[in-house]
């Protein structure tokens, strides 16, 4: 493509001068004019691929493997299938930017499968077992997602598609979404739980429920009346990020969650022009989660269920909400967002690539209520920590109540090896036996063998019920904190998460990060029992380790070193064991743990950790 060329297409797509395009503005197949300008952009070639990819890809029904999550607690046999009848964006964009019937035919396919299919539920979310009936009026994330992108499609694709297909499509999503919203409005219908829920949940399925009924072509005042509940229930899911703009969820559900309310508000701006993500102050603290939890440019403790990739969209969309950029930049590949209503904002508003900010001005952030820390580096200090206190109920929950992240030059070495691969066991009362998400996958000690528990008076594995403990149970006290330029320091009482161990007059554990001397960063549990017990202290590395000293240890990983300097009270058992569960990626993490030899009923164990100069 010439320079000519794409100074023209820019120049173009600047007469969008919000930088995000208007409802009125998305045009149909019927605009030749905007669609084919689509032909000069300069990822033009991916996208053409992207479809082409697409347009040949097999379609299965995936109905048949709906049952095997219940029965062998398999998610993706169904779901694998499902995701490529999902699959339509490049297809849609390249179909209308160049009327080639050859993208249109797999398009139709993808949509009559999905609308024979009896509910857009996932498997893995759907409790009754009537779906085949075709009746259900059960919404999920997977639903809501689904409904939105069809009612893009039938937005700017109708024009051309079968009509009966077109007819049979608009009905499909009024009865799945918009009819029993309607019914929640009018006390006719429960109110769908994510509603009033304070997690992931509450942003995705609104947003992609709003998607649906303000793209349909229906009377203003049912859309005005339904984008009144939808923004009036999300308040639910801000009131989850606390006073502080934590979320518990972790980085990873911060980009899903955060990412479609920002899909939601952009949503909104377009219909009406008001800006949710700058009317509430909430919004805005959330919004800035990414810059202030990290450790390093690209670094992020992997608290809760998370697996980091970063998702310049969602951060480009903020900023641009937030008034701080015009438009998308090169970044923003379109291999990596390939929905259609990602498409629809990216080539449809103006380009800008001025590079992303990744700078944070604060080299201490203290998340106050939800006690999280994250200790920055300089340029004297090569080390980056974290750490947490918290509790044992929060969001897509670990067991990890004092546990922390050390990272060299943005490589984690101790770390929290986030989620692991989803399955029937991860969602029900058997979570905690895995070892990734109970207290055994992270930075924090055992008690007699006994890990965290989620629960009061109770152990975390074998439980038979239903819920966790109210927040309190499981909750660290902080003791003393103390802030200086060249220090953090921060004191906790850790009984609570074990609090179905008998006995324990005292576990405290210290936190001292220290910028000088290239870094230092030290990690102090101190213990009092009544009956003698065993104490065992626990590492977590997807480094290789090697013992170099009595009690010193080096952690490699990615050409980044770092020392551990165990000192304990009391002789200690040093053991090197792999964590095996089903982990994304296959990674290989591993636990060095020191554990006592003897019983004792008081015992100091510090953790030093400096980097390798």
């Amino acid at each position: 493509m010439t320079c000519f060329l794409k100074r023209i297409f820019i120049f173009s797509l600047l007469l969008f001068s919000s930088g995000l395009v208007a409802e009125h503005t998305i045009p149909t197949v019927k605009d030749r004019n905007a669609w084919k300008k689509l032909q000069n952009h300069p990822q033009w070639d991916l996208l053409v691929k992207l479809a082409e990819n697409q347009r040949i890809q097999k379609l299965e029904d995936p109905f048949p493997y709906y049952m095997d999550f219940r029965n062998k607690g398999d998610r993706r046999s169904y779901q694998k299938r499902l995701n490529v009848l999902q699959d339509f964006g490049a297809l849609t964009v390249v179909y209308c930017a160049t009327k080639e019937k050859k993208y249109l035919a797999p398009i139709e396919s993808r949509v009559r499968m999905l609308l024979d299919l009896p509910t857009w539920v996932l498997p893995a979310h759907y409790v009754p077992l009537n779906c085949q009936t075709g009746k259900t009026d059960v919404i999920d994330i997977n639903a809501a997602i689904i409904s939105g992108e069809l009612a893009m499609l039938l937005h700017v694709l109708g024009p051309d598609m079968d009509p009966g297909l077109a007819a049979r499509l608009n009905a499909e999503l009024l009865r799945r979404i918009v009819i029993p919203w309607e019914q929640v409005l009018e006390g006719t219908h429960y109110v769908y739980d994510w509603m009033d829920r304070n997690d992931n949940w509450n942003a995705v399925c609104i947003a992609g429920c709003t998607g649906t009924f303000l793209m349909l072509d229906i009377e203003k005042q049912r859309k005005e009346r339904l984008l009144e509940l939808a923004i009036r229930k999300n308040n639910h899911f801000l009131q989850g990020f606390g006073n502080d703009g934590y979320c518990s969820e972790g980085i990873s559900y911060w980009y899903y969650g955060f990412g479609h309310f920002l899909q939601f508000a952009e949503t909104v701006k377009r219909y009406n022009g008001r800006n949710l993500l700058t009317a509430d102050p909430r919004a805005e603290r959330a919004a800035m989660f990414p810059e202030r939890i990290r450790i390093f440019p690209g670094c992020y403790p992997m608290y809760a269920d998370s697996s980091y990739a970063e998702k310049v969209f969602y951060l480009e969309l903020r900023d641009i909400l937030l008034g701080k950029r015009n438009g998308f930049s090169a970044r923003t590949a379109l291999n990596k967002n390939k929905q259609l209503s990602q498409l629809i904002s990216i080539l449809f508003s103006p380009r800008d690539e001025r590079p992303a900010d990744q700078s944070v001005s604060e080299q201490n952030t203290i998340f106050n209520q939800a006690q999280v820390y994250v200790a920055r580096g300089n340029a004297e200090c090569r080390l980056g920590v974290s750490f947490k206190g918290g509790h044992n109920r929060e969001f897509h929950n670990h067991n990890d109540v004092g546990s922390y992240v050390v990272s060299v030059d943005g490589i984690s070495l101790v770390l929290d090896p986030g989620t692991e691969v989803y399955t029937a066991r991860t969602f029900s009362n058997r979570r905690y036996e895995s070892r990734l998400i109970g207290s055994y996958g992270h930075n924090v000690p055992r008690i007699d063998g006994q890990e965290q528990t989620h629960l009061s008076g109770e152990p975390a594995v074998g439980f038979k019920g239903k819920n966790s403990a109210p927040p309190e149970a499981t909750s660290a006290k902080i003791l003393r904190q103390n802030v200086t330029a060249d220090k953090l320091y921060v004191a906790m009482d850790l009984r609570a998460p074990y609090n179905h161990i008998s006995g324990i007059l005292k576990l405290d554990r210290e936190f001292l990060f220290e910028r000088s001397n290239g870094g230092r960063f030290t990690v102090t549990d101190s213990a009092v029992f009544e009956q003698e017990k065993i104490f065992e202290g626990a590492v977590i590395t997807a480094g290789k380790i090697q013992k170099s000293g009595e009690t010193r240890y080096r952690i490699t990983q990615n050409g980044k070193s770092i020392v551990l300097e165990l000192m304990c009270s009391e002789p200690v058992v040093c053991t090197v064991d792999l964590i095996k569960e089903n982990t994304l990626g296959n990674r290989v993490f591993r636990r060095l743990s020191f554990r006592t030899q003897k019983k004792c009923r008081t015992v100091k164990m510090q953790f030093r950790y400096f980097p390798v100069k």
